[in-house]
């Protein structure tokens, strides 16, 4: 289920959180939780590649046809991941079938490099004044909740 969901203070967007690990799942709580609402899905490559592994499904094509119905995708480069790498990847078979919902969008270099595993790294390890990628709501909160940091 959602776990959080929080506007900035300026109002322009919010930060969601939920405790689904898969997208496909993430997309059936806000679907439950804001019926009224549309959501696309901003991911990395890392995540696309993820989403497509069946080894994460019973019944990979039922979920993904769900998902896809309700849902866009829109997947940026990542790290050493070209754009022409997604693109490229698109093609794939299954993938393919879901093309029509997937916008890929390129991201500069600093934008590509930045990760959630090193934001939970820097908290677990205490380092986590040297992260500048978060808003101070997330910030906040993931101070408040002691997220991440080693038990």
């Amino acid at each position: 289920g959602m776990l959080l969901a929080a506007r900035a203070a300026d109002g322009e967007f919010a930060v969601l959180g939920c405790n689904a690990a898969r997208i496909s799942d993430q997309g059936h709580a806000l679907r439950a939780t804001f019926p009224e609402a549309q959501f696309d899905f901003v991911a990395g490559f890392d995540v696309l590649i993820r989403l497509f592994d069946p080894k994460y499904y019973d019944d990979m094509r039922g979920s993904l046809d769900v998902f896809f119905a309700h849902h866009r995708l829109i997947v940026t480069n990542r790290g050493q991941n070209t754009v022409d790498t997604v693109v490229d990847y698109l093609d794939e078979p299954v993938v393919r079938d879901y093309r029509a919902a997937i916008v890929v969008r390129e991201l500069d270099a600093f934008a590509a490099s930045l990760s959630s595993s090193a934001v939970r790294h820097a908290h677990a390890t205490g380092k986590s004044d040297e992260v500048t990628a978060l808003i101070p709501e997330v910030q906040a909160y993931i101070d408040s909740h002691g997220l991440y940091a080693e038990r």
